[in-house]
């Protein structure tokens, strides 16, 4: 397994981003990392990998996007729903990665801003139907198997309370987090071997290279370790 960080992008309205809570939100979601006891058992392997501690590198997603907060149905459709799709697009695009939406809710907060917490559920409901998340979205991967048929759990609300490092807390994003980049692992070495096998089963056939059979190997084994 490689040493490098794994890097998880973040977007919100830039008005958040910009404000206090968000800092908060960050700096207590940090406090969580490295991520650690990630098992893994890829389908056509016998042997199940642990790694013991992953470090993430936690940064902005570098896209245009508008400053809007969304406290009802209306605003929803009005603002923020092309925000959300737009960004689900370019997301979808890029190969060997998963997203999450992370609903926060926060009963400590009287200002303003309480509205942009308290999203109702039925805002998120139609963000999951114009998304088109199924049934499949919604189970729980299992924490040691193949997630080449499973799909997980892509909305997780978080309660949250400012200054609030507990890990209870942040427990289930944790989780996500996890099923995630073990989701977006198992794809990525499972192109990898299919590519292996394509060539290899084509060594006979005229044209043939080696170099690019060894090149594939090569990669797929950078891939696992």
């Amino acid at each position: 397994m490689s040493n490098q960080n794994v890097l998880v992008t973040y977007s919100a309205p830039v008005s958040f981003l910009a404000s206090e809570n968000w800092k908060q939100a960050l700096a207590a979601l940090q406090s969580q990392l490295p991520l650690r006891s990630i098992h893994w058992k890829s389908a056509f392997r016998p042997n199940l990998k642990t790694i013991q501690e992953l470090e993430l590198t936690l940064v902005p997603l570098d896209s245009p996007r508008d400053e809007h907060t969304s406290q009802d149905n209306d605003s929803y459709k009005t603002n923020v729903k092309k925000q959300i799709k737009d960004w689900h697009s370019a997301i979808s695009q890029r190969k060997n990665q998963e997203w999450i939406i992370v609903h926060v809710v926060r009963s400590d907060i009287k200002t303003t801003d309480r509205k942009f917490f308290n999203m109702k559920s039925s805002v998120l409901d139609k963000i999951m139907a114009d998304l088109n998340i199924d049934k499949r979205d919604w189970c729980d991967c299992p924490p040691i198997a193949s997630l080449l048929t499973l799909t997980f759990f892509r909305c997780v609300q978080l309660s949250w309370t400012a200054g609030d490092h507990s890990p209870v807390i942040w427990a289930d994003l944790v989780h996500k987090i996890k099923d995630g980049l073990l989701f977006a692992l198992d794809s990525s070495v499972s192109r990898r071997e299919e590519e292996v096998r394509r060539s290899e089963s084509q060594k006979q056939m005229p044209g043939w290279n080696f170099c690019t059979f060894f090149i594939l190997k090569a990669c797929l084994i950078h891939g696992i370790f």
